[in-house]
């Protein structure tokens, strides 16, 4: 007898392009700031940040972590 399939390659494909998709709506920012650090990347860099832009991927990432900082301030006080 054998044990029953706990992932089928369908749901491993599936969860795969779920994670793409949420790495690119929060990381769209951080990632765009790490490519324009590497000196071969610079017209990707571009074609990427107008992409997250037109897209909106950049607002979700913008909207998470003003809602850190202002977790963050209501807790610890502002900084000064």
């Amino acid at each position: 007898m054998r044990p029953p399939v706990l992932v089928t390659p369908i749901g491993l494909l599936a969860v795969a392009l779920l994670a793409s998709l949420v790495s690119a709506v929060f990381g769209a920012a951080p990632l765009a700031a790490w490519a324009a650090s590497v000196p071969v990347l610079p017209q990707a860099t571009e074609t990427w940040q107008d992409l997250t832009q037109t897209l909106s991927l950049d607002r979700p990432y913008d909207v998470l972590r003003k809602a850190i900082r202002n977790a963050e301030n209501a807790k610890f006080g502002a900084a000064d």
